[in-house]
């Protein structure tokens, strides 16, 4: 039974929730499930068009429960934005007996269970409560959440989002579920070496892991243990008053603008200030003033390296700097020679890399390299005409069966990981680790869409650089160490959420010598992809909420799921 048919004489009313970034993704997919495009309502936009848009879909709705004449637009697109702004205006207060609300992209609800709430979390509770008094209090409808971030900085991310789902009440104390942690935490001490957990991990060791990576790239480079002390507590230092700035620097911003767009700037400042204390990526140049014989270029991309935010001119880097100084980068320029290659069937491909400058030294060195004819394609952010053209100018080749030329699209994480079709790209390389696997499988997801196109075989290729045979005083790399990262965090979600109706699977990618590709083959056979995944669980709710009927007051007692959107393929498997 299509979600667009009605049941029992009533049309199915759902109510979904997402990021701005996926609603057009949305809007698109939905009428590729069989869902007319005039089902589909999207509240967003002009604050007047919507009010009245909604109103009337309101009327349209009220009246069809009670008659069920024609059928109404069953799916409701919103964000969480426009969902908290018309809070006030008593929108949500409509009676419009949804039978299903849905959240993608749910852990932005997390982290409601902490004292001191900063206002971003504010904000969020204030989503918990809009729906919780308006829409499940009176309705009871099913509740859907759809992530792949179940845990992303501490394990209370996974309790605000279990308070939502159907566990065991006993669980949802506080108490009891950091008991559960402790748990858990014990039962793997002694994987700690091979496995290390993310709880265990303050920033400090993982910013002195890339302090140390620099070092060793200088093999003239010694430090003594006090001395190697000495600069730990520096470091340490440093992040706290880099840390201040970025604060700092935000609350004067928001004193000089409007309130809410003061309030939204301050939000996203602190927002990036947080990843940026657990991320070792954050200290841009200063670092290199800091610690010894790390001036390196940060724009070659390579743990070894400088971090990726430098402010150094991108022609004294070519200049300066061979390509054979960063193995990554010079693996990637290997792996567009392979697209080139006689024979290969496999001739379109994207590198993806969090930052664009790296990707504009790869350019350069893509155009001044002997490779045989290949196009290039660049798209670092922005919705201008040129990057607009560049993009529609990619995918019509990459649709083009009969054109046998090679084609890489170099592109940021921000511009292209997230709310984009690149289904007929038969090759990716993620040129560095995101700090959580769900942004990497997010990224990867771009590639197959199941409701688009037929299955078809693709390749991901990541590098994890592994130059720590030579080292006394630490067991992994930057990367490496990111990786474990992703491992804990996974396998933290999965033994927290066993009891519940969570299905977590996990990635096997192996770290790999320095320089070395480790190349993933993903053949997507299976209608594995988060979109699908989701609409699909859709159905099913609503399909089992009908047939039984839910007449008592014990049967609509509402079925909560947390849900985590699969990656976008099978299991990764090391080629």
């Amino acid at each position: 039974m299509g979600l667009c048919e009605e049941q029992k004489g009533r049309p199915c009313l759902v109510l979904l929730l997402c990021p701005n970034c996926v609603l057009r993704q949305w809007e698109d997919e939905a009428p590729r499930l069989g869902i007319p495009a005039d089902n589909v309502l999207v509240y967003h936009g002009d604050r007047r068009r919507r009010l009245l848009a909604y109103e009337a879909w309101g009327a349209r709705a009220r009246a069809s429960t009670v008659r069920a004449v024609e059928p109404v637009p069953f799916l409701c697109l919103t964000t969480y934005e426009t969902f908290r702004s018309d809070m006030s205006n008593g929108i949500w207060r409509l009676r419009i007996p949804w039978n299903l609300v849905a959240m993608d992209e749910a852990h932005v609800l997390r982290n409601g269970v902490e004292k001191n709430l900063d206002e971003e979390v504010k904000l969020n509770l204030k989503t918990y409560v809009a729906i919780n008094e308006h829409i499940f209090s009176r309705f009871r409808p099913c509740m859907l959440f759809i992530t792949a971030t179940v845990v992303m900085n501490h394990q209370l991310d996974a309790y605000s989002l279990a308070r939502w789902t159907e566990m065991p009440r006993g669980l949802l104390i506080k108490s009891e579920w950091n008991n559960r942690t402790a748990m858990y935490k014990r039962s793997r001490g002694h994987m700690v070496a091979k496995h290390v957990s993310f709880i265990e991990v303050p920033p400090v060791p993982s910013i002195t892991m890339l302090v140390q990576s620099m070092l060793r790239s200088d093999k003239e480079s010694s430090l003594s243990t006090p001395a190697y002390n000495d600069l730990a507590r520096k470091l340490k230092k440093l992040r706290i008053e880099l840390s201040g700035q970025v604060r700092g620097r935000a609350l004067s911003e928001a004193q000089r603008v409007s309130l809410k767009i003061a309030r939204n700037a301050f939000l996203s400042a602190v927002t990036r200030c947080r990843r940026g204390e657990l991320h070792p990526y954050f200290f841009e140049e200063k670092l290199a003033n800091t610690v010894p014989n790390a001036e390196a270029p940060s724009a070659l991309s390579c743990s070894s390296k400088r971090p990726p935010l430098t402010t150094e001119d991108i022609e004294k880097v070519l200049k300066e700097y061979p390509l054979s100084d960063c193995s990554k980068m010079h693996a990637v320029v290997e792996w567009c020679r392979n697209l080139t290659a006689s024979g290969n069937q496999h001739r379109k491909g994207l590198v993806m890399c969090d930052y664009k400058q790296p990707l504009q030294i790869l350019a350069q060195y893509l155009r001044e390299s002997d490779l045989p004819r290949i196009a290039i394609f660049e798209h670092y952010g922005g919705g201008g005409r040129g990057n607009v053209t560049r993009i529609r100018n990619f995918q019509e080749l990459i649709l083009d069966t009969d054109n046998s030329e090679a084609a890489v699209l170099l592109a940021t994480r921000g511009s292209m990981g997230v709310g984009v079709n690149l289904y007929s790209v038969q090759r990716t390389f993620l040129m560095n680790l995101a700090w959580s696997r769900a942004d990497d499988t997010q990224a990867l997801g771009r590639m197959q869409r199941p409701l688009v196109q037929k299955s078809h075989e693709w390749f991901a290729t990541r590098t994890i650089l592994d130059d720590s045979a030579a080292v006394h005083t630490s067991l992994f790399t930057v990367e490496e160490w990111m990786h474990r990262i992703q491992d804990s965090k996974q396998n933290m979600a999965t033994e927290l959420f066993q009891d519940s109706m969570v299905d977590v699977d996990t990635d096997d990618v192996d770290a790999s010598p320095t320089g070395e590709i480790v190349e993933n083959s993903i053949v997507s056979e299976s209608n594995a992809k988060s979109m699908s995944n989701s609409l699909s669980i859709l159905q099913d709710l609503l399909d089992s909420k009908h047939r039984h009927g839910a007449k008592s007051k014990s049967d609509i007692k509402m079925k909560r799921k947390a849900v985590r959107s699969e990656s976008s393929g099978k299991k990764l498997k090391k080629a």
